[in-house]
C-alpha cells in the first residue's frame, strides 16, 4: 500500500463538500461569531462590568458566565471530539466500509486508458475537457477578460495539464488506474479521486454560472461562433455521466453531515436561542438591574443652630430631628438643608474631605 502524498498547497486546492456549500457557511458564520462574542465578553468588557456596577442575577450575568464556562469546558474538548470523529470516518471508509470497495472497483473500470487510445472513458474525457477550456480561456473575447478567463484557468488547474499534476484529476485518474489488487490502496485512491473529481465540478459550476457572458464575449453584436463554450459544457457533461454511474448513490460526505456538520449548525442555532429566550423572561420580568453605587436617602425633619457658653468660649452645635446620640450631628453621609429667615454664618471643620450642598430633598 503506497502512503499518499501531502497536499502542498491545501488552502487553494481545498472546496467544500459536494452540495453542503451553503450549510458550511452557516456552520463556520456561527462559528466565528460565538468565538467573538466568547472572547470579547467573557475576556474583557463582561469581569470589568461585573465589578463595575455589582451586576444582579439579570440576563448579562448569565449570559457572561454561561459563555465562559462554555469557553473552558466545551471549545477544546468539542475541537478535539470533531477531529476524533473525523479520523475515524476516514479510517471507516478505508479499512471498514465494504460498499466502497465495491464503488472503487468500479471506479477504476471507469478510468479507461491513458489518452490518445482506443478505450474512451473518464481519463480521455478529463483530458479533452482540459483541452477544451483552454481552447475557450484563448479565444480573443474571452482572454482579454480576467473575469472569464480566471474561471477556465481554474477548471483547467483542477483537470490538471497531464498525470503528473499533483493531487489533479488526470494523476489521480493515472494512480488509480495502476493500482493492481483491490484492497485499502484502491480504496484510498478512489476517495482521491471523489475529491479530485468534485474540485472539478465545482470549478465547472463557476464557469457555469457565467455562461451568458461567455456567450455574449463569443458572439459580439449578435455574430460569431459559441461552439467553444458548448464544446466545454459537453465535455463535463461526458466526464459527470461515466462518474455517477461508476459512482452510483455512493455518497462519501453522508456520515460526515450528519455526526459533525448537522448537529454543529443545531448547537449554533440552540445556542443563540437560548439567549433570545433569556431576553424575552428578562424583559417581561421587568428588572433593569442596577447602574451606579446604592445610595439610601434619609429624611431630616428640623435643624437649627445652638450657641452655648463653656469655658469662657462659645460652643456651636447643629442639633438635627431626628438626631443621634444627644441630637448631636450623626448623618455624616447626608446633606443638610438650612431653611429660615435672617443672617448668620456656619462654620464646619473637617480634618479631610469635602462639603456637598443640596438645595432639597437629601439622599438618592
Amino acid at each position: 500500500m503506497t502512503t499518499p502524498v501531502a497536499d502542498p498547497n491545501p488552502t487553494k486546492n481545498y472546496k467544500p463538500d459536494d452540495d453542503d456549500k451553503a450549510l458550511q457557511i452557516v456552520a463556520y458564520m456561527f462559528a466565528g461569531l460565538a468565538m467573538m462574542l466568547n472572547i470579547r465578553l467573557s475576556y474583557s468588557a463582561a469581569p470589568y462590568a461585573l465589578l463595575r456596577f455589582k451586576l444582579p442575577e439579570n440576563l448579562f450575568s448569565v449570559f457572561v458566565r454561561r459563555i465562559a464556562s462554555a469557553l473552558e469546558l466545551w471549545c477544546l474538548p468539542s475541537m478535539l471530539l470533531g477531529n476524533f470523529m473525523d479520523l475515524f470516518q476516514k479510517y471507516y471508509f478505508i479499512h471498514v466500509d465494504t460498499d466502497l470497495q465495491s464503488k472503487a472497483t468500479e471506479l477504476q473500470d471507469a478510468v479507461g486508458d491513458k489518452p490518445g487510445g482506443s478505450d474512451k472513458k473518464m481519463w480521455h474525457d478529463a483530458n479533452e475537457l482540459y483541452k477544451k477550456a483552454q481552447t475557450l480561456a484563448g479565444e480573443g473575447g474571452v482572454s482579454s477578460r480576467t473575469d472569464l478567463k480566471g474561471p477556465l484557468e481554474d477548471l483547467k488547474e483542477a483537470v490538471g495539464a497531464d498525470d503528473d499534476a499533483f493531487g489533479k484529476l488526470q494523476k489521480v485518474l493515472s494512480e488509480l488506474k495502476k493500482v493492481s489488487v483491490p484492497g485499502q490502496d484502491q480504496k484510498s485512491k478512489a476517495i482521491d479521486l471523489i475529491n479530485a473529481y468534485t474540485n472539478v465540478k465545482y470549478a465547472f459550476e463557476e464557469v457555469k454560472n457565467l455562461e451568458s457572458k461567455y456567450i455574449d464575449a463569443l458572439t459580439p453584436g449578435g455574430t460569431g461562433n459559441q461552439q467553444p463554450y458548448n464544446d466545454v459544457e459537453s465535455e463535463f457533461s461526458k466526464l459527470q455521466t461515466k462518474y455517477t454511474t461508476a459512482i452510483g448513490n455512493k455518497d462519501p460526505h453522508k456520515w460526515k453531515r450528519w455526526i459533525i456538520k448537522y448537529p454543529s449548525i443545531v448547537t449554533h442555532w440552540l445556542n443563540f436561542l437560548t439567549y433570545v429566550v433569556l431576553w424575552i423572561v428578562y424583559v417581561a420580568g421587568g428588572e433593569t438591574g442596577r447602574s451606579g453605587c446604592e445610595v439610601v436617602g434619609t429624611t431630616i425633619n428640623s435643624v437649627k443652630l445652638e450657641l452655648t457658653s463653656g469655658n469662657g468660649a462659645n460652643t456651636h452645635k447643629i442639633i438635627l430631628n431626628p438626631g443621634g446620640s444627644g441630637n448631636e450631628l450623626t448623618y455624616t453621609t447626608n446633606a443638610i438643608t438650612l431653611t429660615g429667615s435672617g443672617t448668620g454664618t456656619l462654620t464646619v471643620n473637617l480634618p479631610a474631605g469635602a462639603i456637598t450642598l443640596f438645595t432639597s430633598y437629601l439622599g438618592s
